[in-house]
């Protein structure tokens, strides 16, 4: 009995060791963002009147049809603004710039009319003391633009009426991500506001029928949870139609969200996944990946587990082998290994199920050796 006893024992201790798993912990990481425009270098731009885009070379005719158009160029201004554009009425276009400024990078102001636009959309701010400013105007158009690592705040907007704020990227400034004072009438959509260091949006004194929908604002101000702040009135964070509101990170996934300041203001309608990919924002961000467009089908590593899965795991949806030990995150998963674990490999998982099935075998066989002997000995 007490050889039994020992082999009972060895084989519990055995199994148990085999069966031992490691906890899987999720990485975040800071989202980087790279640009390949054709770029032709220029000088800072300076335009104060409608005249001054043909004398400066600019294509185009002023009209929405047939705009003035800034395009593919490649400013790094020594002192001042990068483009200040003032003063004038007919239509332009300023995209697929790349933009470094002491001071400004990108500045409107006094632009007003009835019935054109002025559309600033796909360009890069990097370095800059101010990424986007505009004062005293109207019907501008502000689309797809990356304001990054400014010393102040990405978007500052004065004074203005009738603007589209849409589809931007504003991270890591030394700032506010945007801020408005003494505005109105003006749609903030759809934007990624994130990892500034001060307030991610805030609406000033003075604003009112401001529109906040759909918008991304993560891990602002110095504690990462200082969001949004409303001092106006008569904003709206959310749509009752639409049932559709923004995303906070510190969100606690409970009921409305209280925008902070004296407004007020509620968000009925706050999510932690805006593009229901079921993919959670701050997953997104810090792989990524775009948490304004559904991605959870696709596997950019080509590891066999798609964006959706590697969020389940905590893997990395962008490196095809988390944790380096040379089996793609897939293969891992399909054997039964842990894709987080350098020391858990396919390998090591078929030599411990070796190992385990070896010893079950070498301890029936012992014990039927054992019992034979018990039985010959009491004949």
């Amino acid at each position: 009995m007490k050889k039994k006893t020992i082999f009972l024992l060895s084989l519990i201790l055995t199994i148990s060791y085999l069966s031992f798993s490691t906890t899987q912990e999720v990485s975040t990481k800071t989202n980087c963002f790279s640009y390949s425009f054709q770029l032709t270098p220029h000088d800072p731009i300076i335009i104060t009147h409608n005249d001054n885009f043909t004398q400066l070379g600019f294509q185009g005719g002023g009209t929405d049809q047939n705009p003035y158009l800034i395009h593919n160029l490649r400013i790094i201004a020594a002192a001042g603004d990068g483009i200040n554009i003032s003063d004038v009425t007919d239509s332009f276009v300023i995209e697929n710039c790349y933009i470094e400024s002491p001071f400004k990078a990108i500045s409107l102001s006094y632009i007003e009319s009835d019935s054109n636009q002025f559309i600033v959309k796909d360009n890069v701010v990097n370095n800059s003391d101010l990424g986007i400013y505009v004062h005293q105007c109207n019907n501008i158009i502000l689309f797809n633009n990356t304001l990054a690592n400014g010393s102040g705040p990405g978007m500052l907007l004065n004074s203005v009426e009738d603007i589209q704020i849409e589809r931007n990227i504003v991270l890591n400034n030394f700032g506010f991500g945007v801020m408005l004072v003494n505005s109105m009438n003006t749609n903030i959509s759809s934007n990624i506001i994130y990892l500034n260091v001060f307030l991610g949006l805030l609406l000033g004194p003075l604003t009112s029928n401001i529109l906040i929908l759909n918008n991304i604002f993560y891990w602002n101000g110095a504690d990462n949870s200082t969001n949004a702040e409303d001092v106006g009135s008569g904003n709206h964070w959310s749509d009752d139609a639409l049932s559709l509101g923004n995303s906070y990170s510190d969100w606690n996934n409970e009921g409305p969200y209280l925008i902070p300041g004296p407004s007020g203001s509620i968000d009925f309608f706050p999510t932690n996944d805006t593009d229901g990919d079921s993919m959670h924002n701050g997953f997104e961000l810090g792989n990524e990946l775009d948490p304004l467009e559904e991605d959870d089908f696709l596997d950019p590593d080509w590891d066999g587990l798609d964006n959706g899965r590697e969020c389940e795991l905590g893997t990395d949806p962008k490196d095809f082998d988390s944790d380096d030990d040379g089996y793609d995150d897939g293969t891992e998963v399909a054997a039964g290994s842990d894709p987080l674990d350098p020391n858990s490999t396919p390998e090591n998982r078929r030599s411990r199920t070796n190992i385990l099935f070896l010893s079950i075998l070498v301890s029936i066989t012992v014990l039927s050796l054992l019992k034979g002997t018990k039985k010959r000995n009491y004949t």
